[in-house]
């Protein structure tokens, strides 16, 4: 069982001669009913030690109609198994670019299991950052009504277009390019309707795409997203953390964020050194954010060692009036920056810059 949540396997098969143990099946389903994951055995009288027990375990389910959720061609549907995936980089002659931040999904569980909670529906545009090599693309296009993959890399354009022609499938769109500089306005426009994001963001451009997306929100349903966990946590951080900053106070005000899973390195290859997170974004009603109001966040964390007091005197604000405003919301004017909360700063800001307040 721990093998199981360990690499994040979707479900267990447990067959063999050890499988006719009734003791055995007993305590692994109690477990498992505990533990939330889905266990399957054949009938004991099929429970063999040779590879005819693999064939007469699929029968079973077959003829049971139990099927919805026993996938019998797991691996084939995707456009590579993970024991080959250095095979076809080294076919391809194509080596993980490190200063891309090049790290494939190989785990084909993950994939299904990363598009299942990003609820795609019929109905859906999706756009993948990142498509590498497939493993998401192909079964959001089982889900989405088309799914526009990115990829930057012009050597993966190739193999991926090669994987993707042995699929057959038409709702697939390639772009070549940087994700930071796509149209997602026009794409939005064209179909007439918001679109849906997913992918697996380079670790040095995942703020620069945070900060674009949170931009674009306007024509984002919903982001679902594959970060370093130092990155996820700089998003989920609460006032008063190290963590705690710019893109925490954005996304606070703007976004509720629901963290969706963990995804060891062994899911990747190579393995990053790092854990990753999956996380999904829905956003809240509609807050306007001015311009002003990212520079004003940066001018003060920039200074995260001094008060907000002594940050805010740095942009030439009158002393007097800062404290006013200050103590109007209750911040002490001793409290450093990142024991400030989201709805504190949007206040502060709007405060300081109203028509009615002659601060400057």
């Amino acid at each position: 069982m721990q093998a199981v949540k360990d690499h994040l396997l979707p479900r267990l098969v447990v067959a063999g001669g050890v499988a006719a143990n009734q003791c055995l099946r007993k305590k692994l389903l109690a477990i498992s009913q505990k533990e939330d994951i889905k266990v399957y055995f054949p009938s004991p009288a099929l429970c063999t030690d040779n590879a005819a027990m693999v064939a007469a375990l699929g029968y079973h389910h077959f003829k049971a109609h139990n099927i919805a959720d026993f996938d019998f061609d797991a691996i084939s549907r995707y456009p590579v198994c993970p024991f080959h995936q250095s095979k076809v980089l080294e076919k391809y002659r194509i080596k993980a670019q490190k200063k891309l931040g090049q790290h494939f999904l190989i785990n084909p569980f993950t994939s299904q299991q990363i598009v299942e909670k990003a609820g795609i529906e019929p109905k859906d545009i999706v756009i993948e950052i990142g498509a590498g090599l497939g493993a998401l693309t192909i079964p959001l296009s089982q889900k989405a009504k088309k799914v526009i993959a990115i990829e930057y890399d012009q050597k993966l354009i190739f193999v991926l277009k090669e994987i993707l022609a042995n699929h057959q499938l038409k709702n697939i769109e390639i772009w070549q390019g940087d994700a930071l500089k796509y149209d997602y306005e026009k794409t939005a426009h064209l179909h007439k309707t918001k679109i849906k994001i997913i992918g697996n963001l380079p670790y040095h451009i995942s703020s620069p795409l945070l900060f674009l997306f949170l931009e674009k929100r306007a024509v984002i349903d919903q982001a679902t997203l594959m970060l370093q966990k130092e990155v996820a946590d700089r998003l989920l951080a609460k006032p008063g953390t190290k963590d705690f900053g710019i893109l925490s106070v954005l996304y606070g005000l703007t976004a509720k964020i629901i963290p969706v899973m963990n995804l060891a390195p062994q899911s990747f290859y190579p393995p990053p050194e790092v854990d990753s997170q999956l996380i999904k974004i829905n956003w809240k009603e509609e807050i306007r954010l001015e311009e002003g109001f990212v520079f004003f966040l940066k001018h003060i964390f920039s200074q995260r060692r001094k008060t907000v007091l002594n940050a805010l005197k740095r942009l030439g604000i009158k002393t007097e009036k800062i404290k006013q405003i200050l103590s109007d919301l209750k911040i002490e004017t001793n409290t450093r920056p990142e024991q400030i909360s989201p709805q504190d700063y949007f206040n502060l800001y709007q405060n300081i810059y109203s028509p009615k307040n002659n601060v400057l």
